[in-house]
């Protein structure tokens, strides 16, 4: 992950030192070599600790807790200085322009970095933890009756590898306090290996459903970011995963779908794996999915990726509520803004598009535990027939 981004982390530490250099060299020319030597250690330390995370081979390690120390430094520390420097140039820009004696930059950048650093801390210690329940009721006449009411709990995102064990049991709780007719996990419980699931299958064994617990596979589910693993240990990892899904009690459903009756009537759940804009990451296919599924049912579809049902399953027509997560709601929202709107039109929330809907959840957890303004959730979604719409 580090070194995606590695440029631009280089970019964060030396600007804003290298500026404060330059002006502290000016009030400060006595100084001896050694002070200002001494000044750049906690830079050249971060440089140092850039590069070594950097160099291993997969996305993220399995061991997290350094990764998360220093990305918390750069949050709180680094970064509110990055921005501190450009207030205070732009502040010294207007200083010459308008010949006063001030620099007001300094003042704005002091109050930026410090807000900066503050959010950073609340994001990174309290935002990950403020566990939320959303409620939802989606209105479809393909609904049969008998089906009215019908309870399902969504959750998505768990990353595991990032999570606290007090926290997965704060899900897990929340989630079997509902009382769920049907409970749909949709994707990504991992990070990079399926041995992050250890500590926690006893406590994921707990969540239950009168018809089940349906699950499909994200992005981080499958092999991609292993690093240099050979094939036959990708092979055997996305494998172990699956067998750790069904040990927990859950019904994987890989391009595929099964169906649930009550009183005399049918709909259809279904899975579809993962299926979005980068090419090596997509195995999902809609027609396996759904071949032999009744087409006269209401189908209720499992897909990590949200990109899908803009481009493939809403087009198709073929399932009538659609569940994703993936994108974490962007993990942070300030002022009703997501960094993933950009990206994704579809980024967080219900949509409809006549009788065909998508809800995108937030998620539970994240790659990163940083969450500011966007709260880990579950979603309770009760299914109606549109007849109740008016009652």
């Amino acid at each position: 992950m580090i070194h995606r981004i590695i440029i631009l982390i280089f970019i964060l530490i030396l600007l804003p030192e290298c500026y404060s250099s330059l002006i502290h060299r000016r009030r400060h020319a006595s100084w001896p070599l050694w002070r200002r030597v001494l000044r750049w250690l906690p830079a050249v330390a971060m440089l140092v600790l850039s590069v070594w995370l950097a160099l291993p081979s997969a996305f993220i390690p399995e061991e997290t807790t350094l990764l998360f120390v220093y990305l918390g430094i750069l949050g709180t520390i680094f970064i509110p200085r990055f921005f501190y420097m450009l207030s205070s140039m732009t502040g010294r820009a207007v200083k010459i322009l308008r010949h006063s004696k001030r620099n007001w930059g300094n003042l704005v950048g002091f109050v930026l970095a410090v807000a900066m650093g503050a959010a950073a801390i609340y994001g990174f210690t309290i935002g990950p933890s403020r566990l939320k329940v959303k409620h939802i009721e989606i209105l479809s006449d393909r609904l049969p009756a008998s089906f009215d009411g019908y309870k399902i709990v969504q959750f998505s995102d768990m990353h595991v590898g990032s999570a606290r064990k007090a926290f997965v049991s704060k899900v897990v709780d929340s989630i079997c306090a509902q009382h769920a007719d049907l409970v749909a996990f949709t994707g990504d419980i991992q990070n990079v290996h399926p041995r992050e699931l250890y500590r926690y299958i006893d406590e994921l064994k707990r969540i239950s459903a009168a018809d089940g617990v349906f699950s499909v596979l994200g992005n981080h589910d499958y092999s991609f970011y292993q690093g240099k693993e050979d094939d036959a240990v990708r092979i055997a990892n996305e494998r172990e995963l699956i067998s750790r899904e069904q040990q927990m009690g859950w019904t994987l459903l890989n391009n595929a779908h099964t169906t649930i009756s009550r009183a005399g009537d049918v709909i259809v759940v279904a899975g579809m794996e993962n299926l979005g804009k980068k090419e090596k990451h997509n195995r999902g296919d809609i027609k396996q999915t759904l071949d032999g599924a009744p087409a006269d049912k209401f189908t209720l579809l499992l897909e990590h990726d949200p990109w899908a049902w803009k481009n493939v399953i809403r087009p198709s027509r073929l399932a009538d509520v659609t569940l994703s997560g993936h994108t974490h709601g962007g993990q942070i929202a300030l002022f009703a803004l997501r960094p993933t709107r950009f990206a994704e039109s579809n980024d967080y929330g219900l949509y409809a598009d006549g009788d065909c809907y998508l809800n995108v959840t937030g998620g539970t957890g994240g790659l990163v535990p940083f969450r500011l303004g966007m709260s880990p959730e579950i979603v309770v979604i009760t299914l109606r027939t549109s007849k109740k719409a008016g009652t």
